[in-house]
Formats: structure tokens, C-alpha cells, sequence
């Protein structure tokens, strides 16, 4: 994209396991990375890309992705590979499966330690959203309250929030999606949703200035 010059600074901006792979292009390419604002994104194991890395049938029903669709892409980690019907691939789903961003983060670490220094200083935000759902309040059941889940539907607060990785997070957000059952969870709506917008237009607004 003709990105990687001396001047250009990007400001990236992604979700769900598009966080990963920013925060891998910043580990890669630290020099060109100004900020990076994920929103829930899996930094840890998650559990249901292990359910659909196993049972890859389900997950295209549910979600409508072919796990093999990835087949162009091939995960040097031998634990992110796959072989489907003689096919070699890796996908989001081995990724999420087998490793936790804090271990490359810690390979990173110990192989590139000005690497790791420049991803420190780097503006890094987690933001989760919560699932709810709106219950009867009040003495007579007039009015309605919101009961807040740990999760959005596909992923801990606690990942999205990249606990694991400590200082290197500034900043964690949460915001409040409302799902509609397993086919649109509040993960799939937090790229529409208003509150998660206006994030994205405040980082850029701040950088801007």
C-alpha cells in the first residue's frame, strides 16, 4: 500500500481477531504504528475457536465461514495449522485455539528486546463490549433495568480487555452491546455500533490535533 516509508505513522484500528493481527504487524513493523485500538479483540485462548476449529462444520453453519476458505494462508507455528481433506492452512479459529497473544508478545520480548521497548510506547487500546439484556425493575414491574454479562457473546471481557498483557494496554474501555441470540451476538455488532464509532473518531481526532 506504499505505507512503510520514513514519515507515515498508521493508526490502527480493528476488531475481533483483526486485533491479533495488528498487534503482529506492530510487533513486526514498530517503526510505522503510531497507535492501535482494538475492539473485542480475543487476546487470549478462546474457547469457541477451539469448538470451531474442531468441529469446522458447525462453525460455517453458525457463522457462514468456511475455516478452509484460509487455506492461503499457512501459520508458521506448527500449532496453527490444520489439514482439512489434505489441505495444509491455518485460520482464526487454530490461531485462537492454541496460543495466547502473550506468547509471542514474550517471544518478542526476548528475541527483539527494542522492539518490544517501541511497542511499549506505542498508544494501545482494548476496548470490550458487554452483552446485556433488559429486565422488569420496580416494585410493580414498571420500567426496565439492563443486566450486564462478563463477556459479548464470543469473548471475555477479560481478553478483550488484553489483561494478560499488562502495561502494554492504556487504555480499556466497555461499552454495552445488545445481541440477538447465537447468530448475531454482540460481538458481530460492536464494528456498527455508536459508542464503539465514536471511539474510533476520538483516537483519530486526538492524532489529528
Amino acid at each position: 500500500m506504499g505505507l512503510l516509508n520514513d514519515e507515515t505513522k498508521i493508526d490502527m484500528f480493528a476488531h475481533s481477531y483483526g486485533g491479533r493481527r495488528s498487534f503482529q504487524f506492530a510487533m513486526d513493523y514498530p517503526d510505522h504504528v503510531r497507535s492501535i485500538t482494538t475492539i473485542g479483540t480475543p487476546y487470549d485462548k478462546n474457547w469457541l475457536g477451539g469448538i470451531a476449529n474442531t468441529f469446522p462444520g458447525v462453525a460455517k453453519d453458525i457463522s457462514n465461514k468456511n475455516s478452509t476458505e484460509y487455506s492461503n494462508y499457512l501459520d508458521f507455528n506448527s500449532k496453527n495449522q490444520r489439514n482439512d481433506d489434505g489441505v495444509l492452512h491455518s485460520n482464526v479459529y487454530t490461531d485462537m485455539k492454541s496460543e495466547a497473544m502473550i506468547e509471542d508478545i514474550g517471544h518478542l520480548k526476548v528475541a527483539n528486546p527494542e522492539a518490544y521497548q517501541k511497542l511499549e510506547e506505542l498508544e494501545i487500546t482494548a476496548a470490550a463490549g458487554r452483552d446485556y439484556t433488559e429486565q422488569f425493575s420496580g416494585r410493580l414491574g414498571i420500567g426496565t433495568s439492563r443486566k450486564y454479562d462478563t463477556h459479548d457473546g464470543a469473548v471475555s471481557v477479560k481478553s478483550q480487555h488484553g489483561v494478560s498483557l499488562g502495561k502494554l494496554i492504556d487504555n480499556r474501555p466497555s461499552y454495552g452491546v445488545k445481541g440477538e441470540s447465537i447468530n448475531k451476538p454482540a460481538h458481530s455488532k460492536e464494528i456498527e455500533d455508536e459508542k464503539f464509532m465514536e471511539l474510533i473518531r476520538q483516537v483519530n481526532g486526538k492524532h489529528e490535533e
